[in-house]
């Protein structure tokens, strides 16, 4: 709906005042909403909204050109040295931590155990069929009862999915070429697409029966146990 989008634009703005790399979302973003509804791209009207909304965040950067203008740095120094980091280019485009960035900290966030979750919730979104309940939802255009007709794939979740994946891809490709002593922090975005991918064992969960259900949302519940070894 384009009131969920107007508004997720907004929020999406404000994330860009917070810090300059959640422009790394963007292409993951541009895609999503390209196959959930490609018509945005076409309405002028809209697309000058979220333009307008999302510039409501970084809008609080004129106060830094203010404030630095008056103590008589010209606009380009604000712009790339204060702005958008330029005394941090030095870090850029060194030999990358392979191991570090796409193991030893996801490990250190999740451990083992967590990262097989993330990975089999990304797989039930992307190749999961969908439920009954979804599927008696929709017409059959050959009369078959519920019972009969095959599960049906909810495409929204599988758009989801491929939002977060390449979030997470993105982030972490930042990071591999950003080198500085910790880099934990810039990828605080990667680890919750990781986390909010387990979620995509409820698939799996709901065709389970009872008991096996309860059991398995038990061993879920008890997943966040993992983070007070962090």
């Amino acid at each position: 709906a384009p009131t969920d989008l107007i508004l997720a634009s907004f929020v999406y703005g404000l994330s860009l005042a917070h810090h300059r790399t959640m422009i790394l979302l963007l292409p993951g973003i541009a895609i999503y909403v390209w196959l959930v509804d490609r018509r945005v791209y076409t309405d002028r009207r809209l697309l000058a909204r979220l333009f307008a909304l999302a510039l409501v965040g970084p809008a609080l950067y004129l106060y830094i050109f203010w404030r630095l203008l008056l103590q008589g740095q010209s606009l380009y120094d604000i712009l790339w040295g204060t702005i958008l980091g330029g005394s941090f280019i030095g870090s850029l485009g060194q030999q990358p931590p392979w191991q570090n960035i796409l193991g030893t900290l996801p490990l250190q966030q999740f451990g083992l155990w967590g990262l097989v979750l993330a990975a089999l919730g990304f797989v039930c979104l992307f190749w999961s069929p969908g439920t009954a309940r979804h599927a008696a939802s929709l017409p059959d255009p050959h009369g078959a009862t519920t019972r009969d007709r095959p599960y049906v794939w909810p495409s929204a979740t599988r758009h989801s999915a491929l939002l977060l994946l390449l979030t997470y891809a993105a982030i972490s490709a930042f990071c591999l070429i950003y080198r500085i002593p910790e880099i934990d922090p810039f990828l605080i975005p990667a680890f919750l697409c990781l986390a909010v991918g387990v979620s995509g064992l409820a698939f799996v969960l709901e065709r389970l029966n009872r008991p096996l259900r309860l059991a398995a949302e038990v061993l879920l519940a008890l997943t966040p146990l993992l983070l007070l070894n962090n």
